[in-house]
């Protein structure tokens, strides 16, 4: 039922929700200008203001992300943070931002994007210090690398 796939989104079970729906929960966005901070802690990403209907649980998943309307196929893999930073930020609205694991970004300010959810890695915590954020960052990346390996 609906109510059960919300119930899932709500709860960060993406792969349940996926599984009831028989297609990955996806969102649509356009890349806005951020405050570059992932740039200067070495992981980069793709900023979407997004205001779902049924918001997913705040957290960090493993995402693929593509341009809206591109049926080519090509897509890229991703590890993605929806929430409301809490150690960046106090009072913002959610905000869902992407780091692509390829290294390379082909996607650029104002694109539209489709970013698939596909699995909830943890749930979204405030860290002490930027240093703390930074390592729990690595250690996210390498588990969505993990993810995609399997796959």
């Amino acid at each position: 039922s609906s109510t059960r796939i919300r119930n899932l989104l709500s709860s960060g079970a993406m792969s349940e929700a996926n599984t009831l729906l028989g297609y990955h929960y996806s969102c649509d966005g356009t890349v806005a200008p951020g405050r570059r901070l992932g740039r200067t802690i070495g992981f980069p990403t793709l900023n979407l203001p997004w205001e779902p209907q049924c918001r997913p649980a705040y957290g960090v998943y493993a995402v693929r992300v593509k341009k809206q309307g591109d049926d080519s196929g090509t897509s890229f893999p991703g590890v993605a943070n929806y929430g409301l930073r809490p150690t960046v930020e106090s009072g913002a609205a959610p905000r869902l931002e992407v780091h692509l694991l390829t290294g390379e970004c082909p996607f650029a300010e104002g694109d539209a994007l489709r970013v698939e959810w596909l699995e909830f890695l943890r749930p979204e915590q405030k860290f002490d210090s930027l240093d703390a954020l930074k390592a729990q960052i690595a250690l996210d990346r390498e588990k969505a690398l993990a993810y995609f390996a399997a796959k």
